[in-house]
């Protein structure tokens, strides 16, 4: 084990409940091989902090970046039987879906948390997939409008532009 995960394993004890300190460990395990200690630590994490979507995002993406689609797609039901109303596992679940499946999982999402930043990105970037360019810039421009503090938003609706906007564009977003 490097000093990190053992500076960062001495933290968790300290601080059990901190969300960031599972994320990190679990990642830094990950890079190290020891996908059993990641998904561990995500463990531990949940259970002392039940309905956590970050956490169950974390395990979902670990077994998907395994190649282990099949795990994810049971996490992705017990975490939305845990957390049913969070944006970004919807999102998540959208592009977990097989291609013909996602439209109905995007509206369901949209049924769920229809004013999440998260649902509406992926909604927006389903559209993107669909090469439908005028319903995606308005899906953009609805998930930077309800929250103009993600960042993720801002970074799609600019390479958005890059890609099918005019200079004006290009710079109303900067």
């Amino acid at each position: 084990m490097s000093p990190f995960a053992d500076s960062e394993t001495a933290e968790i004890k300290k601080c059990p409940a901190s969300i960031p300190l599972r994320l990190l460990l679990s990642r830094l395990e990950e890079k190290a091989g020891h996908l059993t200690k990641a998904r561990s630590v995500l463990e531990k994490g949940r259970l002392k902090n039940p309905q956590c979507p970050e956490l169950w995002l974390e395990a979902i993406r670990i077994e998907v970046r395994g190649g282990k689609q099949n795990i994810a797609m049971t996490l992705m039901a017990k975490a939305m039987q845990e957390c049913p109303n969070s944006g970004i596992l919807w999102a998540e679940a959208i592009f977990l879906a097989p291609r013909p499946q996602r439209k109905s999982r995007s509206v369901d999402a949209l049924k769920k948390c229809e004013h999440d930043p998260h649902v509406l990105l992926a909604v927006a970037k389903l559209f993107w997939a669909e090469h439908k360019t005028s319903k995606c810039k308005e899906w953009l421009a609805r998930a930077v409008k309800i929250d103009p503090d993600f960042g993720d938003a801002w970074a799609y609706k600019y390479r958005f532009e890059l890609q099918h906007g005019t200079e004006v564009h290009i710079v109303i977003v900067l």
